[in-house]
């Protein structure tokens, strides 16, 4: 940072290293977007061909060395958002049989190419058909165990905090589930019901932050909400007009934002959402119109200060 000289930390060869469903295919080094930071410990895993491998980054002196192979992970194959704990002390991940896996990519590819494959009749399908598992690795022994092994895919695992993980999806549709990390009680968040099902969210000091969708008559409805783990309750307020949101992520979560993803592409920060006479949506930033699919998303989030914003476009 004090000289912006860029360093190199890995030498990946993965031949096909997408995260096929939400990124590009076919892609060659280590699996795209899976690697994750442990700030705490000064240490990036990331995943390559059948091993969980990590690199230092803890200043000019030492970062790319130590790098080190964590996990060996034969037949495997990495396919979700990974995380840390707080403390730095364990990574959670998603992995699945690298055959079977492959052949479903594949399946689903071609289906695809031949217009035979629809969103949102064929998606929550194919996810059924694939079973996937959570597993732990502690960082200061190296040893793995399994969270839980699911029949169905899941895409994303968060800590709530240092014993507690967040899950996208549960099987049949799209929401939330929490487990702890020795895999007992396993729970439902915020369930479907009358306001949609929620797809992404933020975990801030004040609680959860997501957004909810609810399709009818072909036309969505989205509305922003907060749920606090500790009570189980949540409430949320609707928000007009809008299409395909992401949640921004204020660590406080006292500042509401979000990428919206419609026919103008912006970031918008929603205020005073319990006063309906108040209530209204400015525009902080106009964003790029994105040609198709996700390979552009905001998932904005503020700084660790809060005094900026960070955004893709």
């Amino acid at each position: 940072t004090n000289t912006g000289e860029m360093v190199q930390l890995t030498d990946g060869r993965t031949m096909d290293a997408g995260w096929a469903v939400w990124c590009e295919y076919r892609l060659r080094g280590i699996f795209n977007h899976l690697s994750a930071l442990n700030q705490a410990r000064g240490e990036v895993y990331y995943f390559q061909d059948e091993g969980l491998f990590c690199s230092d980054v803890t200043g000019p002196d030492r970062v790319g060395l130590g790098n080190r192979q964590v996990l060996n992970l034969p037949g495997r194959i990495p396919v979700g958002q990974t995380g840390f704990s707080p403390d730095g002390r364990h990574f959670a991940f998603i992995h699945a049989d690298a055959q079977a896996f492959r052949k479903a990519m594949a399946d689903r590819e071609a289906l695809t190419n031949m217009g035979m494959w629809f969103w949102g009749r064929d998606h929550n399908a194919w996810r059924n058909s694939l079973p996937t598992t959570i597993g732990l690795v502690d960082t200061e022994t190296g040893q793995y165990s399994e969270v839980v092994a699911l029949d169905y895919h899941v895409h994303h695992v968060f800590f709530m905090d240092n014993e507690r993980l967040l899950v996208n999806h549960p099987k049949d549709d799209s929401g939330m589930w929490s487990v702890r990390i020795d895999g007992t009680d396993l729970r439902p968040l915020r369930p479907r019901d009358e306001h949609g099902a929620i797809c992404h969210q933020v975990i801030t000091s004040n609680g959860i932050f997501y957004e909810a969708n609810l399709w009818a008559d072909n036309v969505r409805s989205v509305w922003f909400g907060r749920y606090d783990p500790e009570t189980g309750s949540h409430e949320e307020v609707g928000l007009p007009g809008m299409d395909y949101v992401h949640t921004g992520l204020d660590p406080e979560g006292r500042f509401l934002f979000f990428e919206n993803m419609g026919d103008t592409h912006e970031l918008l920060s929603a205020h005073f959402p319990r006063d309906p006479d108040r209530f209204r949506l400015n525009l902080l930033r106009r964003l790029s119109p994105i040609p198709f699919g996700q390979r552009y998303h905001a998932h904005p989030f503020l700084s660790p200060d809060r005094g900026q914003m960070f955004f893709t476009e």
